[in-house]
């Protein structure tokens, strides 16, 4: 799809806080369907006597970002422990129509207080973009533009 940007999305928080924005700010979508993440591939287990939960996020369903201009998660996975106060990493890869939005990353890295780094490309208006939140501030946000998009970029394959 044309003026998409797409990149990756990598978070880090108590796995608490990563477990309450996954199940709260992302909803999963199949068809005309709406539903939580919590009820779409997600596997329950027990380790003495703590539950971990993973979240596989791909196949059937597109997940969105709750409230967000067309930010949408493609692929992801991320075990952890819903109570837990240890730091966690996941990441992912999502795309958002023209340019990442940072308003909605700065809301929820501040709500959950969670740290974000986004790297993300747009092939057809040829720009990379990084981007670093630190509990809700903006650390960094940067734009790239290359002479020779296909040979200087990273990854040039990426974005519409």
């Amino acid at each position: 799809m044309p003026n998409w940007c797409e990149g990756s999305l990598r978070i880090r928080g108590r796995g608490k806080d990563i477990y309450e924005f996954l199940t709260t700010e992302i909803t999963a979508i199949k068809g005309s369907e709406e539903s939580n993440i919590k009820d779409i591939d997600t596997i329950y287990s027990e380790y003495d006597d703590e539950v971990s939960i993973a979240f596989c996020f791909k196949g059937e369903h597109r997940l969105w970002l709750n409230n967000s201009r067309r930010v949408f998660f493609d692929d992801g996975e991320v075990e952890l422990h819903p109570n837990s106060e240890a730091l966690k990493s996941a990441a992912f890869v999502i795309k958002q129509a023209w340019d990442i939005e940072i308003k909605q990353f700065v809301s929820v890295s501040k709500k959950y207080n969670l740290d974000m780094n986004i790297s993300a490309f747009e092939k057809g208006q040829q720009f990379q973009r990084e981007i670093q939140i630190r509990k809700g501030f903006v650390q960094k946000d940067e734009i790239f533009t290359y002479d020779d998009w296909t040979f200087e970029c990273p990854c040039p394959l990426l974005g519409g």
